[in-house]
């Protein structure tokens, strides 16, 4: 059995559940029976139980709803009474087992309640009521592995209210002790994980310590490759350069597996994972590229088009000397690259030219010079255009790279 000692963490996961529970509390309601009139069912004792279990139910939904507050377990006296008449006529209601279950942690008995409502979801797997207690009282102890099945059973039992509990675990995120017992959930790789990565940036307040969250992540599995993706996309269009170039660093210095950093550019590279933070890869009507098995960036060209960037990738660089380095190939039917590669600052605040643009030949050495000034990362880019070459063609970019000019040309 999985037990977290972080009380921090126990308050987290205790408050977003309640917080579920509170968004289905008023949903309850619903549950009472449509088919019939509960009240006059409950007329002549000793009462429909189900019935009698669903008023009192229902009572209790209304008053979340009149005084605001769904999050009001509190049982009056008068419900108890018609909950243990339930019982009484009915002791399969698990909603009469659940009220009753509800009035005795009223009264400080907490292990009494526990019971109550386990005996009440082996009546019902499907109890919102009882399924929220239960996930919030083992979220309390730091039992994660009965906080994960019953999870698990509510999204298989229950998918329609999936969402509800999803929102919950991402508000969880914006306390930061929710991060441990969450890294522990998703590390069992549950089947609601994907809706879990996917729900994190229809909450602000949450994506920090969801990019923590996701660090605490071992490996770069589809869920996790797609909210890195969305991450990187997302700060690099708010122009975080710093931010997305932090966070790439953090997952290779987590992750061996993840390769790369911003400057060195050469061969090994192989498909991109986090574009633009390796190549970003451009396709039009015209042309298309892709990245081979050793790295080679190749352009197929199609149809005879004006300059597009037929790559990107950002870099970053600090002030200093520096070498552009590449050899190009050109395929059947290119008599000259016509393309060039050009680095331009990537802040929209920075109106300069291109700090360098190199027409492209079959190999390619060009020193340059990075200022001491406001931009810090460039978009190194690969432009292309078939205007004086038959087409289809095709052009590979090998070994393209930057390094210090104090290196030698590397073959």
């Amino acid at each position: 059995m999985s037990r977290f000692g972080a009380t921090t963490g126990r308050i987290a996961i205790g408050a977003v559940t309640a917080l579920a529970a509170a968004l289905l509390g008023l949903q309850a309601h619903g549950a009472v029976n449509k088919d019939r009139d509960p009240v006059s069912a409950n007329a002549f004792w000793p009462g429909n139980g189900f019935a009698l279990a669903n008023e009192a139910r229902g009572n209790l939904s209304n008053r979340q709803q009149a005084a605001g507050d769904p999050a009001n377990l509190d049982i009056v006296p008068g419900d108890l009474a018609m909950a243990r008449r339930a019982f009484f006529a009915e002791p399969l209601s698990s909603n009469a087992i659940g009220l009753i279950a509800l009035s005795a942690q009223a009264q400080g008995e907490r292990d009494t309640a526990a019971a109550l409502m386990l005996a009440g979801q082996r009546l019902s797997r499907r109890d919102q009521l009882i399924n929220n207690w239960l996930i919030r009282y083992h979220a309390e102890d730091g039992d994660l592995d009965r906080v994960a099945l019953l999870l698990d059973r509510v999204f298989r039992v229950q998918p329609a209210i999936g969402p509800t509990y999803i929102a919950a675990l991402v508000s969880a995120l914006e306390n930061d002790g929710a991060i441990p017992m969450l890294a522990g959930l998703l590390a069992a790789a549950p089947e609601w994980r994907t809706q879990f990565w996917d729900a994190i940036f229809a909450n602000e307040a949450a994506i920090p310590n969801a990019a923590r969250l996701r660090l605490d992540q071992q490996g770069q599995d589809e869920n996790l490759l797609a909210f890195d993706r969305a991450l990187v996309s997302r700060r690099i269009a708010d122009e975080n350069f710093g931010g997305a170039a932090g966070y790439y660093a953090a997952l290779r210095g987590r992750n061996p597996a993840i390769r790369r950093d911003l400057v060195p550019l050469a061969r090994g590279d192989t498909a991109p994972s986090l574009p633009p933070l390796d190549w970003e890869l451009g396709a039009n009507r015209a042309f298309a590229t892709s990245v081979d098995e050793t790295g080679r960036l190749r352009v197929a060209i199609r149809n005879r088009t004006e300059e597009s960037t037929a790559a990107r990738r950002l870099v970053a660089l600090e002030p200093g000397q520096y070498r552009l380095l590449a050899a190009i190939e050109l395929g059947e039917g290119v008599s000259r690259p016509d393309g060039l590669v050009q680095l331009r600052c990537a802040a929209s605040s920075v109106r300069a030219q291109p700090s360098l643009i190199v027409e492209a030949g079959t190999r390619v050495d060009r020193r340059f010079d990075i200022g001491a000034g406001a931009c810090r990362y460039y978009w190194l880019e690969i432009v292309i255009s078939a205007r004086g070459n038959t087409v289809p063609a095709t052009i590979v970019i090998d070994r393209l790279r930057i390094e210090p000019a104090t290196n030698r040309l590397s073959g």
